[in-house]
């Protein structure tokens, strides 16, 4: 760069500007990469928790009809709605 810049100085401009654009250009690269990466891993840790629940209801749904031919009666709805409603603020 010194003897461009020793014939003129506008050719510093030029290496400067390249810097920058390259500088800016890697910069997005590396942190869409980045990005990606994250992306991938919540979406895996969205499905874990989405079967998490599915599996969690599913072993409270047994235990509320505690085997009897999935039927659950109106005592047994009504014992977990009170439970519920003491418990949560927001279910009423």
């Amino acid at each position: 760069m010194m003897p461009g810049y020793n014939r003129n100085r506008f050719v510093s401009f030029y290496f400067i500007s390249y810097m920058i654009i390259t500088f800016f250009f890697f910069q997005n690269v590396i942190l869409g990469l980045i990005c990606n990466v994250h992306n991938v891993y919540s979406n895996e840790n969205e499905k874990l928790v989405e079967l998490a629940q599915r599996s969690f209801l599913g072993q409270a749904y047994d235990t509320l009809t505690h085997g009897s031919d999935n039927f659950v009666s109106y005592e047994q709805l009504l014992s977990v709605f009170t439970i519920l409603n003491e418990e949560c603020d927001d279910i009423e």
